[in-house]
């Protein structure tokens, strides 16, 4: 908060105060050994504040099992801390009600305040907190700050005129105090809740309570649960207050699920709870807050608008999904034809070198056999001389063809230069390699890859090597060196030939 900002709080001398009878209340409560003689003295020397304690202690609130006719009776059955919560509502609520300030909604704080309360007692039971009184108490507090801003600033809200004032949501409220004093009411709320002597838990809450996220209290757990609890209940408080009652809704789902991780299936049960015990409190309080009638209708729009957001939510991430799945395909379509040569379709040298660096590794952990094959298409520069660049064009890609069609899934071949193919056949030892290169070679020379040139012979040279057992090559680039020094041989000893660089020789040209 500004300096400037907590000095004109300070001298403003019509700030909300604690009663007499709250304060003595809080200071009783505090003490190590409560005097419940004493605490129910001071209680009944306020006889409207005696009869609303005893009227929440027959409440279907606490659903006691007798009546309790008396106010020490009911300290005894209601506890210290509840007293204490409802001596501090009643009170503050009855005084400041009464002290009316020109231009400030009164009416809409305290249906919010109150609701909020309800809420907020609604969601602490859910959520197994022991200290509901203190989850009720900063709920119904968490706003005391706007009527601070009302007496000690001319203008917390900004210049906006009274009437649009009165017609803001909670969100723009908070975002025009911002806005007008760097400030918003939480942060007074909690500066009041200070001055007053209140628990410091309690001051927290508050101070929080316009959060959409709640920081861990350190050594304070519950006090973090009561935390989360106020600041989704004013928003929770908004469907009952608010006239647009689905952008309401849409909030609460937000803010339950950041919160507290409540979905649709949890809020739905407990916004029924909440309108069932609405009409008991805001007789208690004297707060208009709507006939049953009219909570019921609210409560209907709640739940029909939990369902079409939860049915929009479906559609959007089913959307979404598609639209991600349907991005990731093109993204590999994209990828895929990147990978691969445009003239052949096969794979291009670098995605071979990715694929052969995975094998490699996984060959060397498991153990198992490796082996690649270089081909080379013979005397390919005599093809584009003499039948020109098409016609070379039509025998690698026939060439590639035969390779396609001869290898497994598991396989992989690719143009790895000019004329030159690498193939990779994971799981394979030499002496399959070898049979495998030689039947590619009697498929090239057998096929009539350029069937419109006469008289032309397409053959193959191929090498390969195998890596066979662990260590045996450094890196698959040494496996590959291997092959290409094959190959090199298998043309140096008269081309259309297979040798493995372990030197078996398979197949001589015809």
């Amino acid at each position: 908060m500004k300096p400037e900002l907590e000095l004109q709080l300070e001298r403003c001398r019509s700030l909300p105060t604690l009663p007499a009878v709250a304060l003595q209340v809080l200071k009783l409560c505090q003490s190590d050994e409560v005097d419940m003689q004493e605490l129910a003295r001071t209680i009944g020397r306020d006889p409207a504040l005696t009869a609303k304690v005893l009227r929440v202690a027959n409440s279907p609130l606490f659903n006691m099992r007798r009546e309790v006719t008396r106010l020490s009776q009911a300290i005894v059955w209601l506890g210290v801390q509840s007293v204490r919560t409802l001596a501090l509502g009643f009170s503050l609520v009855q005084d400041i009600k009464t002290a009316d300030h020109q231009g400030f909604d009164h009416a809409r704080f305290w249906r919010r305040s109150i609701v909020s309360a309800v809420v907020a007692r609604e969601l602490a039971t859910h959520m197994g907190l022991g200290s509901w009184e203190e989850t009720f108490l900063g709920a119904l507090l968490q706003d005391i700050g706007m009527i601070a801003l009302a007496h000690a600033t001319e203008s917390p809200w900004g210049p906006a005129p009274q009437g649009e004032v009165r017609r803001m949501s909670h969100s723009r409220l908070i975002a025009a105090e911002r806005a007008a004093i760097g400030s918003d009411h939480a942060e007074i709320g909690a500066w009041l809740a200070r001055k007053w002597g209140l628990p410091e838990p309690l001051q927290a809450a508050i101070a929080q309570s316009h959060k959409e996220h709640i920081d861990e209290l350190q050594g304070h757990p519950e006090a973090t649960g009561v935390a989360r609890c106020v600041a989704l209940s004013g928003w929770l408080a908004d469907i009952f207050v608010e006239e647009d009652i689905a952008q309401a809704t849409e909030v609460v789902r937000a803010r339950a699920m950041t919160l507290l991780g409540f979905d649709q299936e949890a809020l739905t049960p407990i916004l029924g709870r909440i309108a069932e015990g609405l009409p008991e409190v805001s007789t208690l309080f004297e707060i208009k807050l709507g006939s049953e009638r009219e909570i019921a209708g609210i409560l209907d729009q709640a739940r029909e608008a939990l369902v079409m957001l939860n049915l929009q939510s479906d559609h959007r991430a089913s959307r979404a999904e598609k639209a991600i799945s349907d991005l990731q395909l093109h993204t590999l379509q994209l990828q895929e034809r990147s990978d691969r040569d445009d003239l052949t379709g096969l794979f291009r040298r670098n995605r071979m070198e990715e694929f052969l660096l995975h094998e490699f590794n996984r060959s060397t952990f498991l153990k198992k056999p490796l082996s690649v094959m270089f081909c080379d298409i013979d005397h390919f520069k005599n093809v584009n001389d003499t039948y020109g660049h098409q016609c070379g064009d039509e025998v690698l890609a026939s060439v590639a063809g035969l390779l396609k069609r001869d290898l497994r899934d598991v396989d992989m071949a690719a143009r790895y230069g000019g004329e030159e193919f690498l193939v990779a056949l994971p799981g394979v030892d030499a002496r399959e390699a070898a049979l495998v290169a030689e039947r590619l070679r009697y498929s090239v020379e057998r096929s009539s890859p350029a069937s419109t040139q006469k008289g032309l012979r397409v053959t193959i040279s191929v090498g390969f090597a195998t890596l066979s057992e662990p260590g045996r090559y450094p890196d698959p680039a040494g496996l590959v060196r291997a092959a290409d020094e094959a190959l090199y041989k298998a043309k140096r000893t008269g081309r259309n030939r297979v040798i493995g660089s372990e030197h078996f020789l398979h197949a001589v040209c015809a």
